[in-house]
């Protein structure tokens, strides 16, 4: 998603990455503040330099996507002209996989105990709120394509939509022997991340493929 917002000329067209990132990384960092016991901070060598990498990726992130919200606000012009308003049925869609994500997200973040009990895969408290983020990040990118209702708006997010289903299922078919095949939940996020991937699949071609270049931004 990063790499493609660098080829957008309008701000108006990577909104959407600013919404993901500015609620990834600061729930991470959240999380990682509840879990540092589980990092390598007291370690030496390379688990040491990773464990305060990551730490100072997740804290000095949020402050450069606020410098950059903050000058693209005072930049002049404008967006450009809407041209491929989302369908009523895609915007229902979206409405759907974020309020799923958001349940998903909420309970894991807030109850991970319960979530280890009913979730395909084992979990711990850490892995647990890691995955919480990730949905939480795609209830805020769905809400933010539903703003924008454009397509070509909310074009680089599509394939990344398409990669979250193409990973997990890919992960799954690779470990599926640690999935809880017997759980209705192991099922169910199958199907959803088939939603994901057919879903941003689809948005991909439409936003790409078939709108082509964009316009160019109109003067303020």
């Amino acid at each position: 998603m990063l790499l493609l917002a660098v080829s957008e000329k309008a701000w108006a067209n990577i909104r959407i990455v600013a919404a993901a990132v500015g609620t990834f990384v600061p729930i991470m960092c959240i999380t990682t503040a509840l879990h540092l016991d589980r990092f390598h901070f007291e370690a030496s060598g390379p688990p040491l330099v990773a464990a305060w990498a990551w730490m100072i990726v997740y804290i000095t992130v949020p402050f450069l996507l606020l410098a950059a919200i903050i000058s693209q606000l005072r930049a002049p012009g404008g967006d450009p002209t809407l041209v491929a308003p989302l369908p009523t049925w895609l915007r229902g869609l979206l409405g759907l996989n974020a309020a799923i994500s958001l349940a998903l997200g909420l309970l894991l973040m807030l109850a991970p105990q319960f979530m280890a009990t009913v979730w395909p895969w084992a979990l711990t408290p850490l892995t647990a709120r890691t995955i919480g983020t990730g949905f939480l990040t795609v209830t805020v990118a769905s809400l933010q394509f539903m703003r924008e209702n454009d397509l070509r708006r909310g074009r680089v997010g599509a394939f990344s939509y398409a990669l979250i289903g193409a990973l997990q299922l890919t992960a799954i078919a690779r470990y599926s022997n640690t999935v809880l095949w017997d759980r209705p939940a192991s099922w169910l996020y199958v199907l959803f991340m088939l939603g994901f991937l057919c879903g941003g699949l689809f948005t991909a071609y439409m936003s790409w493929v078939q709108l082509g270049d964009e316009p160019r931004a109109v003067p303020a």
